[in-house]
């Protein structure tokens, strides 16, 4: 029998959202990536991009490895459908609507940036349980005597002494199975989403004379509104359910999308040159390593204040 073919690219980033970045928006179309890490411009297609290897693997036993991959796909599907037919009637609403917004929550939460913010997370919660796990002997012989009620084949048992000098020396790493992001990835996405529904959201159109919207590896952006009234403690860390925040998504070089909590309904407007300069600015500063945009010669409001072409960019940064 035949084996299954295992998808190893992943991508987190759609590749028919990324395609709407792309010069001519075909399948095979290119767009130009700016790595603002390694300060070099590059032109590549979709595929190559917004991707990490085994992202979407299941490794649990009896199951396909490719489960998650295959309903991610099936999603991507109805989600290049409904940015096909906003493209074409620019309304916000529906089912479209509904589809988009699901999206930006599998952008916002599934990336190896927020993975990685996670496992230090995690991790420091991890060690400072084994500090306290650690601090005695007999601590440590009470958290093995309750191992060996759970788990009746348990027999191996290192000592104390081994166990706290291995520690205090960190020779060890830690690591998380595929599935426990995948969980809070999910769960998380169930809290956010009906914050994003909740907002109204403005849908602009770029011009001629604007320029495209940009989008990066990071392509929600989460703000205060008026982060000078904010406290500066809090200025740092704006939630998805609180006022004065606002979200920014750029769904195309030509669309991009602005929510917020306010009692406004939705409407569709060309943005001017200003406009999308400021939003592109969003896209950059929300940007982990890399940019993706259909033209160089995109525009973006500087530190100055004044608008400045993509060609300059990593010269400003």
């Amino acid at each position: 029998m035949a084996k299954t073919m295992i998808a190893r690219r992943h991508h987190y980033l759609s590749q028919c959202y990324l395609r709407g970045f792309t010069k001519n928006e075909a399948k095979k179309s290119q767009l130009i990536c700016i790595d603002i890490k390694e300060k070099r411009t590059f032109k590549t297609t979709p595929q190559n991009v917004g991707s990490s290897k085994d992202f979407n693997k299941i490794t649990i036993d009896d199951y396909d490895p490719n489960t998650l991959e295959y309903l991610i796909s099936e999603f991507e599907s109805e989600a290049a459908v409904a940015m096909r037919e906003l493209a074409l009637c620019p309304i916000f609403e529906g089912k479209n609507k509904n589809i988009i917004l699901y999206m930006m929550a599998l952008f916002t939460l599934r990336s190896p940036h927020k993975r990685a913010q996670f496992d230090k997370f995690r991790s420091k919660i991890l060690e400072r349980m084994l500090d306290i796990t650690l601090s005695s002997k007999e601590q440590y012989e009470n958290q093995i005597n309750k191992i060996k009620e759970r788990e009746t084949f348990y027999t191996k048992k290192t000592s104390y002494e081994d166990v706290k000098n291995l520690h205090e020396n960190k020779g060890y790493t830690l690591s998380f199975q595929n599935e426990s992001y995948i969980q809070m990835e999910f769960v998380g996405i169930d809290a956010i989403l009906p914050c994003l529904h909740n907002r109204n959201w403005l849908l602009l159109k770029s011009t001629l004379e604007s320029g495209p919207f940009i989008t990066t590896d990071n392509p929600v952006s989460l703000i205060w509104a008026n982060p000078e009234s904010i406290p500066p403690f809090y200025r740092s860390a704006p939630g998805f359910g609180l006022k004065g925040t606002q979200v920014y998504f750029p769904l195309s070089k030509s669309l991009a999308l602005i929510g917020e909590f306010n009692e406004k309904s939705g409407a569709t407007v060309n943005a001017t040159k200003q406009l999308v300069a400021f939003f592109n600015r969003q896209a950059i500063a929300h940007a982990k390593k890399q940019l993706y945009t259909p033209d160089i010669d995109f525009f973006y409001l500087n530190n100055k204040e004044t608008i400045s072409e993509g060609s300059r960019l990593l010269h400003d940064i």
